[in-house]
């Protein structure tokens, strides 16, 4: 079973472009590919967290994939850096900023920027009028003693392994393997990856993620990762 994640989604619009194409929309629409091109292999069963246009939790998302028993969970996102400190004051230096990133969880993040982003995307729910959970001091500890080794290195594996099968065809970010503590990631017994598809503040970036073709080399890519995963 893989689980496939399509961020945002009903009053949460996640990032939008210039052009005004809404974040939720592109996810949903690769996730339902994807679907098609992973069942069409038949290397696995996949679910998607939503297949409509509706708002989730990230703990429900969570636990979607938990209660299904789900052996990797694939977090579709595209952000912006139209208001990312760490790479300037915005506008046209954030602009060019461009590419595909990959992220695992850790408790510690690689670099401050992926620590505002998981940030960002740990509060979403917050944005939109929903109360995020609170985890006491032990609950955290019990969760990151669950979280097993296994995990972890299954995780970083699947990451390594889409980022080789997605460099011939898309856009590498300068640092396309990033790691912080992602909220949608934190299922201690389900490996899962972020995969931040590009960057809508990109305008580059921006038409390729409503590109078929792109869509479908994504796709393709992503199924050849995932295929790879399962026989290892």
């Amino acid at each position: 079973m893989v689980v496939i994640d399509p961020g945002h989604g009903g009053h949460d619009p996640g990032a939008i472009s210039a052009q005004k194409v809404q974040e939720k929309a592109i996810t949903l629409a690769i996730a339902k590919l994807l679907k098609q091109h992973i069942e069409k292999s038949g290397i696995a069963r996949v679910e998607l967290t939503r297949s409509t246009d509706v708002f989730l939790p990230i703990e429900a998302r969570v636990e979607f994939a938990r209660k299904r028993k789900a052996r990797l969970m694939i977090s579709l996102h595209a952000d912006s850096l139209e208001h990312n400190p760490f790479i300037g004051q915005g506008g046209s230096e954030n602009a060019r900023i461009r590419g595909a990133t990959l992220y695992t969880m850790s408790e510690t993040a690689s670099d401050p920027e992926t620590a505002a982003y998981a940030e960002r995307e740990n509060n979403a729910d917050v944005s939109v009028g929903t109360s995020t959970p609170q985890e006491s001091a032990t609950v955290h500890d019990i969760l990151t003693e669950l979280m097993t080794r296994e995990t972890h290195v299954l995780s970083q594996h699947f990451a390594s392994s889409l980022m080789g099968e997605l460099k011939p065809f898309v856009n590498m970010s300068k640092i396309p393997l990033r790691s912080a503590r992602f909220r949608v990631l934190k299922a201690p017994d389900v490996p899962s990856v972020l995969f931040e598809m590009g960057y809508l503040s990109n305008v580059e970036d921006a038409k390729l993620l409503t590109s078929d073709i792109w869509r479908g080399a994504i796709a393709t890519a992503t199924t050849q990762a995932v295929k790879g995963y399962v026989g290892r």
